[in-house]
């Protein structure tokens, strides 16, 4: 699939065979509702855990995420990951996975000030990705194009280091293959992305 300019979209990003019908990773033991041992079968998607006392089903879903793409001055900023981390050693745009109780830009405004100490301006949706990083970790990831509004570059959370990079490139080693295709996709194109609503209070 080829986007604006013939510039090639990719959605869908595997690091291990997920369509394996193999078990996926691990699967809960116990019923959430009410504490009995759980009945592990084999479905058309893979190993449900459905409850041997209440018939209860746990449902395995992909986790959801946010992504975010700062750009300053022709610039992109990314984080390396501290050691023992996913991915640690190797770089990232900031991101993280959206708390029960807020939204996406939430989220994605406090996952960017967690862990580069920057307020920024959500601008545009530029991105949805399917990520399959391990058998336990499945995420589905908005990525949102921001620009810096206030503060000064201080990483924290799971990054110990920060540094804006050429958007054209070359880049640094990075964690997630997703990344390296949504900043040589937004380097090529430089497009606007999709508006942003904000939540009425």
């Amino acid at each position: 699939m080829t986007g604006n300019a013939g510039v090639p979209v990719r959605q869908v990003f595997a690091d291990y065979d997920y369509k394996s019908q193999e078990p996926h990773g691990h699967v809960n033991r116990f019923c959430s509702r009410c504490g009995s041992l759980n009945n592990r079968l084999p479905s058309g998607r893979g190993i449900q855990s459905i409850c041997s006392w209440c018939g209860f089903v746990t449902y395995r879903n992909p986790l959801p995420g946010v992504s975010i793409l700062i750009e300053h001055e022709g610039a992109v900023l990314l984080g390396r990951r501290i050691p023992g981390s996913f991915g640690g050693g190797l770089w990232c745009l900031p991101c993280g996975f959206v708390e029960y109780n807020e939204d996406i830009l939430g989220a994605a405004r406090r996952e960017v000030f967690e862990e580069t100490g920057l307020t920024v301006e959500l601008a545009s949706i530029i991105q949805v990705t399917s990520n399959f990083l391990t058998s336990d970790l499945h995420s589905i990831v908005t990525v949102f194009l921001a620009h810096r509004k206030e503060g000064a570059l201080q990483p924290g959370d799971d990054i110990d280091a920060l540094e804006w990079f050429p958007i054209t490139g070359p880049l640094p080693p990075l964690a997630f293959e997703a990344d390296g295709e949504i900043i040589r996709r937004f380097g090529a194109m430089k497009f606007e992305g999709l508006a942003i609503e904000e939540p009425t209070t």
